[in-house]
């Protein structure tokens, strides 16, 4: 029996037009019990859909054996993480039960999306969606794991390279800074937040609290360049974490009704919004990861690189420049944001 795309609800963000296109463009593959479609370390030039079956999801660990993370089901998006990141994967998904799976060759991807800016804002808010359940998901995994010293190579900065100028003018028009106190709360867990922020200067924390734990477990410190609150936004839910301050900082805070009206507003917009935002969760869910021993390669700040091996953390020339180019964007906004009321 052949799938259609539009028996599954966690496509819901995306019209017919677009699951047909997904439906006629990608290819469809089977797996038997015990193949993987994704391989650590391997390069991965495509985008995945589970069809039917499932998909396990191990991640190697430093000093052991890989162990399982999770399990994908029918309906969602696999390697979402490589595909905004351009990055090796980081895991291996493997089938438990005989699966179905529509491949989106990458180019082919990216020239769709690049065209049609309203498929781009329902696909990378798709993305986005699935992300944000991968935090969810691996937050216990890890906040419970010791954190190693692997030097986080990507930088959030990126998602200044995704924005032109007039995104940025219109963010600075509608936003206000806000200045925080030490040991204050920006974002608390577990509650509604009515502002996406984006962190100007300072320290702050991020922290989980654990099933069975009393205290909450920090898992991130944040400096400049960060998006804040951004799960509970693409969910419309409530805050996985709590945010709070360490020393005094400076956050640029969007009110959530005018950034969700210049959405539906300016859809090229929206397509370069989603698309930030989904590289600066993909970024920091992968780091988080790297920094307590999953993934390909873990490495101390006081080893060398390997020039003949390619590293599932390594970036390439043509990230670079585009981190030479949002970190440049980043200071004008940086000192347009200071001076905001």
């Amino acid at each position: 029996m052949v799938v259609s795309l539009h028996e599954f609800s966690e496509l819901a963000m995306l019209s017919d037009r677009d699951r047909d296109w997904l439906a006629t463009t990608g290819d469809r593959t089977r797996l038997a019990v015990g193949e993987s479609n994704i391989r650590e370390g391997t390069c991965f030039d495509r985008l995945d859909l589970l069809l039917s079956g499932e998909l396990e999801v191990t991640i190697s660990k430093s000093g052991g054996a890989a162990e399982s993370v999770g399990r994908v089901s029918p309906g969602q998006l696999v390697g979402e993480i490589s595909f905004v990141t351009d990055l090796l994967p980081i895991a291996t998904l493997t089938a438990t039960q005989p699966t179905e799976i529509l491949s989106l060759d990458r180019q082919t991807l990216a020239r769709k999306l690049s065209s049609d800016a309203e498929f781009a804002a329902r696909f990378y808010m798709l993305v986005c969606r699935t992300l944000a359940q991968r935090v969810r998901q691996n937050t216990e995994l890890i906040a419970t794991s010791e954190l190693i010293p692997v030097p986080p190579l990507r930088k959030v900065l990126l998602m200044f390279a995704i924005f032109e100028d007039g995104d940025l003018g219109w963010m600075l028009s509608h936003g206000r800074q806000q200045k925080l106190a030490p040991n204050s709360v920006l974002i608390a867990e577990g509650q509604a937040t009515d502002m996406l922020y984006i962190s100007i200067d300072g320290v702050l924390s991020v922290s989980v609290q654990i099933p069975g734990q009393a205290e909450p477990k920090v898992v991130a410190s944040l400096e400049s360049g960060e998006f804040l609150g951004e799960i509970s936004f693409v969910e419309s839910g409530l805050a996985s974490a709590t945010v709070s301050c360490v020393e005094p900082s400076l956050v640029f805070a969007l009110p959530r009704p005018a950034l969700v009206e210049h959405i539906e507003a300016d859809r090229g917009f929206a397509a370069r919004f989603y698309n930030a935002i989904a590289i600066v969760m993909a970024d920091r869910l992968q780091d988080r990861l790297l920094q307590r021993g999953y993934g390909l390669v873990a490495y101390g700040d006081t080893e060398s690189l390997d020039d003949d091996i390619e590293y599932a953390d390594e970036l390439d020339m043509e990230t670079l420049e585009k981190t030479a180019i949002a970190g440049s964007r980043f200071d004008w906004f940086l000192k347009q944001a200071k001076s905001a009321r």
